[in-house]
């Protein structure tokens, strides 16, 4: 995947079409040669845009991972079918260590924009994003 960098490195493309857009304090940056999406402080955030069809679990690596006990990431996901109206993230037991660095979270199947929160003032650095998709015969029921 190639990325591109714009806004003072705020804001970036990839070429299969998806949009980083950070705020607050939030940027891509170089730390060790390698590239990383930084949050130093609580409230900083980004968004991914557009959709993600049958979007169904996020698996981020980041560090410095938090200690036991878990399930306290220092991060929030929301979701959000229209990228205007995020209401609450998701709950805590959506959200489960992977491994060493690693936390998994688990997405009501759909499609949905992705907004990732920081809610800690201990600065971390996001290393990679895996976005996983299930391809399901289904549809969204929303009662009346």
């Amino acid at each position: 995947m190639e990325l591109s960098f714009y806004a003072e490195n705020t804001k970036a493309t990839t070429n299969d079409g998806y949009t980083y857009t950070c705020s607050g304090n939030a940027e891509f940056g170089i730390d060790g040669g390698y590239l990383y999406l930084l949050m130093p402080k609580s409230g900083d955030d980004f968004i991914l845009s557009p959709a993600i069809t049958d979007l169904a679990e996020i698996l981020l690596y980041y560090s410095p991972f938090t200690s036991p006990p878990y399930p306290n990431y220092h991060i929030q996901v929301y979701i959000s079918s229209d990228g205007s109206s995020w209401g609450d993230p998701l709950p805590a037991a959506r959200l489960t260590k992977a491994d060493i660095k690693s936390v998994k979270v688990l997405i009501p199947k759909g499609t949905h924009y992705v907004r990732i929160r920081h809610t800690d003032n201990t600065a971390i650095k996001i290393q990679q994003i895996t976005y996983t998709t299930s391809d399901c015969n289904c549809f969204q029921y929303i009662p009346e």
